[in-house]
């Protein structure tokens, strides 16, 4: 799924010199990056781990594509989720709210149960439909992972809280200590041969709920009081419910847009292709989840910088450096992918889905897309034009509601494998569009790096 800047972006801290030479001083700046780098890293290696753990130790492989259909359900219920409570979170947190931190994040812990709830339950529907249309797999995993959304959606708000209080360590510590667990959980359950969808989905809830209850200690998170602000004549608690819906009404619909594009063809694989053809196509893409977490991950590094170095010729600098690492880097590991793709899948998967393999020559092409699209989503960040993000978003998920489609119907599992990266690709040229449009207009930086929506209503 595409990260915003506004889910990464924390407002830079001055430099502080160590004691000793300049030329050793570590900036709290570069301290944070990196800690923002390691949590990325724990996040995308347990996505990964618990993917290519299960289609592994499943004893179906057409289980491990119920649960891919599910989790794509999982996910599109997340970004409404986040879109709702962490992003606009990443934006008031560390400025409007920042006198009153704990209250606040006490008052999201709570909003972030209530929304869980609800998706949940429109989860829980879905599953409920798939069981009327003769998918008990698929249902059983959508029941099972609306059980552990509220556990697993507030360790995501407060992984987040962490960057607003700028302590990204905590997140990453955090984040390590779910990556064990969860690990430590599955080996349990394949050792004692029980590896099944509710229970892996109960190792998730758990180990999402000792996380969260760490770092909400670590936070030291306060339940809100009944004070009223002089300045609003509201409680904490409606000031925060009025901020999050203005801006989570255009979270929504873009993160929305960006879920469906990402997740469409593991929702509709299984009609055109088959539950199994679907879950190959989740495992080999998941090959390349750590290259497209890895961009997220230096996304979240470069939007702050771009945003201090505006106006500026190292904001040039930085430029260059970004769009040689989000072009090579993605490359390079396509290129790779493709040249060892029957090692590579025979090495993860134990022979299972060797028959596909070759698939990846398309499939890698993914994080190449994905890295033009995030560098010119921060572009337009940066230039204040959330509105233009929708616009792009909106243009791929046009593409992939009609021509990817016919892709798929067409081609199968090729079809799928060719209009994956072909949907980001349009994104990103779109994108494109908007930033030489906005630059060619002498469009200003925003220098907080967060979308317009945060504060411009009606854009």
């Amino acid at each position: 799924m595409t990260a915003t800047p506004a889910d990464i972006y924390s407002p830079p801290a001055a430099d502080v010199t160590a004691a000793g030479p300049r030329r050793w001083a570590v900036s709290p700046g570069a301290a944070k990056a990196v800690w923002a780098v390691a949590e990325q890293g724990t996040f995308s290696l347990s996505n990964w781990l618990l993917q290519t753990l299960l289609a592994n130790w499943l004893a179906d492989r057409a289980e491990f594509g119920a649960f891919s259909v599910a989790f794509a359900w999982f996910l599109l219920a997340g970004t409404v989720h986040n879109a709702l409570v962490v992003e606009p979170m990443t934006v008031y947190g560390g400025a409007r709210y920042a006198g009153r931190l704990r209250q606040y994040l006490g008052a999201l812990a709570g909003g972030s149960l209530a929304v869980s709830a609800a998706v949940g339950l429109a989860l829980a529907g879905v599953g409920a439909a798939y069981a009327a249309g003769g998918d008990p797999g698929v249902a059983v995993a959508c029941w099972s992972l609306a059980a552990a959304a509220p556990f697993v959606f507030l360790s995501w708000l407060m992984r987040r809280a962490s960057y607003v209080s700028g302590r990204p360590d905590r997140s990453a510590a955090a984040g390590a200590g779910y990556l064990l667990a969860m690990t430590g959980g599955f080996v349990l359950l394949h050792v004692a041969g029980r590896v099944t969808v509710p229970a892996a989905t109960a190792v998730m809830a758990i180990s999402s709920a000792a996380a969260a209850a760490w770092l909400m200690r670590a936070e030291r998170v306060r339940r809100p009081g009944a004070d009223v602000d002089p300045g609003t004549g509201n409680s904490l608690v409606t000031d925060a419910r009025r901020d999050h819906w203005r801006f989570g009404r255009w979270a929504v619909l873009t993160g929305l847009a960006v879920m469906v594009v990402s997740q469409w063809y593991f929702l509709a694989a299984p009609w055109f292709v088959g539950v199994e053809a679907g879950g190959a196509l989740r495992a080999l893409t998941n090959l390349f989840q750590p290259v497209m977490q890895a961009i997220v991950a230096f996304t979240a590094v470069l939007v702050p910088a771009l945003a201090r170095a505006a106006g500026t010729p190292r904001y040039g600098q930085l430029l260059r450096r970004a769009a040689a690492l989000t072009t090579v880097g993605p490359a390079a590991a396509w290129l790779a992918g493709g040249l060892a793709a029957g090692p590579l899948v025979g090495l993860v998967y134990h022979g299972r889905y060797a028959e596909q393999a070759s698939l990846l020559w398309l499939i890698g092409l993914q994080p190449v897309a994905a890295g033009a699209m995030m560098l010119a989503h921060a572009r337009l960040c940066l230039a204040d034009r959330p509105d233009r993000m929708f616009v792009a978003s909106a243009a791929s998920l046009a593409f992939t509601l009609t021509a990817g489609t016919a892709l798929m119907y067409a081609g199968g599992l090729w079809g799928v494998a060719a209009a994956m990266p072909a949907a980001m690709a349009v994104d990103a040229a779109v994108s494109w569009y908007f930033v030489r449009a906005a630059t060619a207009k002498g469009t200003p930086a925003n220098a907080t790096g967060a979308p317009a929506a945060a504060g411009q209503e009606n854009r």
